[in-house]
């Protein structure tokens, strides 16, 4: 029997379908002004058909890129939050990451394990040597996350970041493969 790598004991990984736009992609999360501003930025207000857009364009994300959207679901088949690939970089074997999850679901271990599943498949599967992640100085949940979960601060870029009325720090972490495998096992 074949393992499936994107399956953890909490969640799968799994690509977004058009169906998703009634569901996860109409979440009132969207217009949750804290959810927003964890994540990057407070955005204007999203109606159903660029949702709809925005949707249709992910799930034609190529099966072979690097740079990927993937959505967490529970066993029960809930979507509870997503994680994604960008800033990818094969020359220096690194690539940059970002994870969002609902707020009823905060703090149930999703997040780790979306992040774990992801980084043994980078890893392992498409050679990379590090993966970095941010967290914004005011975003207590995002820096526990990265430091609990193996990542070194590698960097504070001071004010670099606007929200809420005032500037903000900006924390930059890594991992490479080896923290990774010693910390989680090939």
């Amino acid at each position: 029997m074949f393992e499936n790598m994107f399956q953890g004991k909490k969640i799968l990984l799994r690509a977004p379908v058009l169906a998703d736009a009634d569901g996860y992609f109409a979440l009132p999360e969207g217009m949750n002004t804290a959810s927003q501003r964890a994540g990057d930025r407070v955005h204007f207000p999203v109606g159903a058909d660029q949702r709809k857009t925005r949707l249709e364009e992910m799930v034609k994300q190529d099966p072979m890129g690097d740079s990927y959207f993937l959505l967490m679901q529970t066993p029960e088949g809930e979507v509870v939050g997503n994680i994604n690939t960008h800033s990818i970089s094969r020359f220096s074997g690194n690539f940059s990451y970002g994870i969002g999850v609902v707020p009823d679901h905060w703090g149930k271990g999703y997040a780790s394990e979306a992040l774990q599943l992801l980084l043994h498949f980078y890893f392992s599967e498409l050679g990379f040597q590090k993966c970095n992640g941010h967290a914004y100085a005011f975003n207590e949940n995002s820096i526990r996350l990265h430091e609990r979960f193996g990542f070194v601060l590698e960097g504070r870029i001071r004010r670099e970041h606007y929200a809420g009325g005032q500037y903000w720090d900006v924390l930059h972490f890594g991992i490479t493969r080896e923290e990774f495998w010693d910390k989680y096992g090939k």
